[in-house]
């Protein structure tokens, strides 16, 4: 469970300062729903192709079950 919100305040956007035209707030239950929503966006706003999402989708989901399995190694007394 993440529960991630973020909330950007109207008018604020750097690259066009009408928008958004009122508060938005987004949120996520998870980091995957997260990283995906990032992906799509950055899809759509032509920054990445999309097997550059999904390759970074799938090294990123890596890196995380790396990082938790060494978090509970050192939980566990297991670490090396």
């Amino acid at each position: 469970m993440f529960g991630g919100t973020c909330t950007q305040a109207a008018r604020t956007l750097w690259v066009y300062n009408k928008l958004p035209a009122q508060d938005l707030t987004v949120s996520w239950l998870t980091f995957t729903l997260a990283a995906e929503e990032a992906g799509t966006s950055r899809i759509y706003g032509g920054i990445h192709f999309d097997n550059g999402n999904v390759a970074g989708l799938d090294l990123s989901k890596k890196a995380g079950e790396e990082a938790c399995a060494k978090a509970v190694s050192y939980r566990l007394g297991t670490a090396w």
